[in-house]
This record gives C-alpha cells, sequence and structure tokens, in this order.
C-alpha cells in the first residue's frame, strides 16, 4: 500500500507542479495551458473549501480546533487568490 501511496504522491505533484510551470509559458498552446490551470484551480479550491467545512463541522466539538481549521482554511484561500492574480497578470 505504501508504494500506491507513493506513486499517487508522484503523480499528482507532477501534474500540479508541471502545471504551475507550464501556465506562464507561452510556448505552450493556450488550448493546454487554460484547461490545465482552471482544473488545478478548481482542485486546490476545492481542497480549501473542504478545509474550511471542516472547520465550520468540527467548531461544535472543540472550538479551539475548529477556529485553528477555519484560519488555515481563510489563510490558504488568501494565499491562493493572490497567487492566481499572479499566474493570471503573467500570461
Amino acid at each position: 500500500m505504501k508504494q500506491m501511496e507513493y506513486v499517487i504522491e508522484f503523480i499528482l505533484e507532477l501534474l500540479v507542479d508541471g502545471t504551475i510551470e507550464i501556465l506562464p509559458n507561452k510556448k505552450v498552446s493556450k488550448w493546454i495551458r487554460y484547461p490545465l490551470g482552471i482544473l488545478v484551480g478548481l482542485f486546490m479550491f476545492a481542497v480549501i473549501i473542504g478545509i474550511l467545512v471542516f472547520g465550520l463541522l468540527i467548531l461544535g466539538e472543540s472550538i479551539i480546533a475548529g477556529i485553528l481549521m477555519l484560519a488555515l482554511g481563510i489563510a490558504l484561500l488568501v494565499c491562493a487568490i493572490y497567487k492566481t492574480v499572479k499566474v493570471i497578470r503573467q500570461m
């Protein structure tokens, strides 16, 4: 099972990091860059929204853990928006 985890991690890292490197590259066609960017962006925002929802759900049981998860989700959301604006300006 450990090997499968490494394979999935490698593939996701290759896809996400490769897409982030390809986005500002003008030599790659827009038809490849834009859908890949949208796909990776939607994946990242889904993970961030999941963290925020988890923070809201756990808030009822443990206030400190809920606040920490919400703070983490908000920080990730702000950083993701900043990075998205930065990449769009480079395109």
